[in-house]
């Protein structure tokens, strides 16, 4: 967070690049931490950051200042996340009608972007959470990873305050199922 976060927007609104630069600086990290989440790549997730950094200087001068620039920010790292992961849906889609050595290459490829997530815990979570709806594992991240509020995320998503509470329940009643049947099956 930038101390005087509503001044350095109002120069950035101005077209001052060194402003932008300290905001980038001040929400680099958080917007990082979203994307490698939600994308468990990080050569994606960087490529993400970088766009939304590029839309938020391109649209800065319309953005209001009534707002939480964390939301806004938030808000369009999310849905380049997730058109990055339509894009892969579509991606694997194509590659499976291609030959099975296709297939193989991109499940050993797959396969490494699991490996790539940090802790133990988070990687086994991840992998859990991909076995989600789309909505689910996007509350989800926001809500408990990220630990943003249920008005952010309403606010992120799009999705009503209700519905992020109940995707929020039901991402961790399956996760929780997930996590138990997993360990009956190695206990």
């Amino acid at each position: 967070m930038i101390v005087d976060e509503i001044e350095v927007i109002r120069r950035c609104q101005q077209g001052d690049h060194t402003a932008f630069a300290s905001l980038m600086e001040g929400y680099q990290s958080y917007a990082f931490a979203l994307a490698v989440r939600l994308l468990c790549h990080e050569e994606d997730a960087l490529d993400v950051v970088q766009e939304t950094f590029i839309r938020v200087w391109k649209h800065i001068p319309s953005f209001d200042p009534r707002r939480k620039f964390s939301t806004w920010l938030y808000t369009i790292a999310t849905n380049l996340c997730m058109d990055r992961l339509r894009q892969r849906a579509r991606m694997r889609r194509y590659a499976a009608d291609d030959a099975s050595e296709a297939i193989e290459s991109a499940a050993a490829r797959e396969n490494l972007e699991v490996q790539q997530c940090n802790a133990d815990l988070i990687r086994r979570l991840k992998f859990l959470a991909a076995r989600l709806t789309e909505t689910q594992r996007l509350v989800f991240t926001l809500r408990d990873l990220q630990e943003l509020s249920i008005r952010e995320v309403a606010d992120i998503t799009g999705l009503s305050r209700a519905s992020v509470k109940v995707h929020t329940s039901l991402a961790r009643k399956r996760l929780r199922h997930y996590l138990t049947t997993e360990e009956l099956e190695t206990g």
